[in-house]
């Protein structure tokens, strides 16, 4: 029942919702560039809004940012609410560690990173 409450679905959602579009951003060059798959967030949105590369990366960087700030208030909302059940807590630092581990993996892994990377930071 208490993992059923709107506020812990929300939070669900927005951080599969990060951690899916964080990946797209690591993973952009390899799906998009090099196997020429269309289901990547930042090609869609270069194909459907007409945004160069920059432009696309900000904008999935805007709604990254966005849930990842309303992931935070819904926190601070559960957290007001007194609802400190050790079973829901666990769950929300369990969420908080996937997106943490989502982009830690993407950076240090080797697994997107190449000289021809569009971001410098996966460039290796």
């Amino acid at each position: 029942e208490l993992f059923r409450l709107p506020l812990v679905q929300r939070m669900r959602q927005l951080c599969t919702r990060v951690v899916a579009l964080t990946n797209d951003l690591f993973s952009f060059e390899k799906e998009v560039l090099w196997h020429g798959n269309p289901n990547n967030f930042v090609h869609v949105l270069r194909m459907n809004q007409g945004l160069g590369l920059e432009e696309a990366v900000y904008a999935a960087l805007d709604l990254i940012n966005a849930d990842t700030d309303a992931f935070i208030a819904c926190e601070e909302a559960l957290l007001a609410s007194r609802l400190t059940d050790p079973r829901v807590l666990a769950y929300v630092e369990g969420m908080k560690a996937w997106i943490r581990g989502n982009v830690h993996w993407s950076l240090v892994t080797g697994r997107y990173s190449s000289p021809t990377s569009p971001f410098p930071e996966l460039r290796r």
